[in-house]
């Protein structure tokens, strides 16, 4: 189950389009978002954010967390940088930074659909956890309906909990195929499905 910083996007930062190890094009979408101003002339905070993870595809997470830090300065109640500052601590293993800085981003902004899902990654590693891994599912669901990785993850979490309950195994297959109705070239969406077909097959 992977977690994610940006909200068009589990696992991806889908939203900053340059492509990894491409030195030029790194350099080119950094100046484009960075040339970007508000009405008085000050740096804006998205694309500041955007900034941010365009430097981390292209490899530099020093670069990224200060572009984060820096957005998250400039407007305290945007969550895409403060989820993206919590999905580093994630990938740290430090689990209970990463929770805290999700439920602080989610009680700035109670519609922060990227937040809900990666709070959601960290509730389903714990067995006890996994109905209320749902519910923070549903909320960045009720917050943006199509919402892919939500979607994926919730699929995940039911397929997770059929081992004691397989029955929700059909659940599972109702989302996957809800989200493929929302995007049919979405393809983890199908990793997800396979997995269903091989728990059900067992």
């Amino acid at each position: 189950m992977g977690w994610e910083t940006d909200p068009a996007l589990p696992v991806g930062r889908e939203g900053a389009h340059a492509p990894s190890g491409n030195g030029e094009a790194c350099r080119e979408s950094l100046a484009a978002f960075e040339a970007i101003r508000t009405g008085d002339g000050e740096q804006d905070a998205r694309a500041v954010y955007m900034s941010g993870l365009v430097a981390e595809r292209c490899g530099n997470e020093d670069g990224a967390r200060r572009l984060y830090e820096r957005s998250v300065e400039l407007d305290p109640e945007l969550c895409e940088p403060r989820t993206a500052l919590a999905a580093r601590l994630m990938e740290r293993g430090r689990s209970v930074e990463a929770r805290a800085a999700l439920e602080a981003a989610i009680a700035r902004d109670a519609r922060c659909a990227p937040a809900y899902l990666n709070l959601a990654v960290l509730q389903s590693e714990d067995p006890d956890q996994r109905e209320a891994a749902i519910d923070s599912l549903r909320r960045a669901l009720a917050s943006r309906s199509d919402y892919l990785p939500a979607l994926n993850q919730m699929a995940l979490v039911y397929l997770a909990m059929s081992e004691a309950r397989p029955e929700l195994l059909d659940l599972a297959a109702v989302v996957c195929r809800q989200a493929q109705l929302v995007d049919a070239a979405y393809a983890p969406i199908y990793n997800t499905w396979a997995l269903i077909d091989v728990a059900r097959a067992t």
